[in-house]
């Protein structure tokens, strides 16, 4: 559908896929040998998937997954019946890495063979979301969920790589971090019924320590904060998208156009037909 970049831990990474492969062919279902320079994490939902690295021979049951680093060469054989999704990314390490930034990212690029993972119920949820929110039609909303949804795979995958391979997190703390909690907040919930009551208790703590949180890391309250979200959102579909404001007001939370437009001239100066015809030009 498309790609889409983030950050975890100021590890920059590109998801290029997400999609579900499957077969109710009474058949083995088989690839030729092939590599990729790229990350494939392929998470069995029924049947059986086998994994021919060189000599070595990998096996993904349901609810396992497995991942390959870029370059490995593989071909896959998969059983009947078989249902799987898979997730093709790319991580690049920060120039100047701090030493836990440096765990982060060398837990994924210092893998030099495939590994299997067992995969816990939560993070089955996740995947079908993820795989749910990339088939959707891609607009700016779509898109800043897709990003949430991958920030959040490539963390549960790092904290369950730590769990499997033994290795320390050393208490990062940052991950999954405040700013990541917050952006997913308001990703969701940008419309005005959001609340900083249900935020607050999301990073369980008190209305005066988010206060003070926002202020630290943005700069803004959370009403500020979340007029800015709103305010992008807003500008998207008015110039990505031939919804018209009727629509985009709806989508926003506003009863009427009117209360819409009224936002949108304070905020900006301009009405929204304004800022449609400006793009246009």
């Amino acid at each position: 559908m498309y790609n889409c970049t983030f950050s975890v831990c100021n590890t920059e990474c590109l998801l290029l896929n997400v999609m579900t492969e499957e077969s109710v062919k009474q058949k083995d279902q088989k690839y030729f040998e092939h590599n990729h320079y790229c990350f494939e994490a392929h998470f069995m939902l029924r049947g059986e998937g086998k994994f021919v690295c060189g000599k070595n021979v990998f096996t993904a049951l349901p609810n396992q997954m497995i991942l390959i680093p870029p370059r490995q060469y593989h071909k896959v054989f998969c059983s009947a019946n078989y249902a799987k999704i898979a997730v093709a990314f790319n991580l690049s390490a920060p120039e100047k890495p701090t030493e836990e930034e440096k765990i982060f990212a060398e837990t994924f690029l210092g893998l030099d063979s495939p590994q299997v993972i067992s995969c816990n119920q939560e993070m089955k949820e996740l995947l079908l979301k993820f795989r749910q929110q990339y088939g959707e039609e891609e607009t700016l909303v779509q898109r800043e969920k897709v990003k949430i949804c991958a920030n959040s795979f490539i963390v549960a995958l790092f904290e369950t790589l730590c769990e499997s391979t033994n290795q320390q997190k050393k208490n990062l703390s940052y991950v999954p971090a405040q700013e990541f909690v917050i952006d997913d907040f308001f990703a969701l919930n940008f419309a005005l019924g959001a609340g900083k009551k249900e935020l607050a208790e999301k990073l369980h703590v008190s209305s005066r320590q988010l206060h003070r949180i926002m202020k630290n890391k943005f700069g803004k309250n959370y009403r500020e904060k979340l007029t800015e979200i709103r305010l992008e959102i807003a500008t998207g579909f008015l110039v990505d998208s031939d919804k018209s404001i009727a629509e985009i007001a709806e989508i926003l939370g506003y009863s009427t156009p009117t209360n819409f437009s009224t936002f949108i001239k304070n905020a900006t100066g301009k009405t929204p037909g304004q800022i449609r015809k400006e793009a246009i030009k």
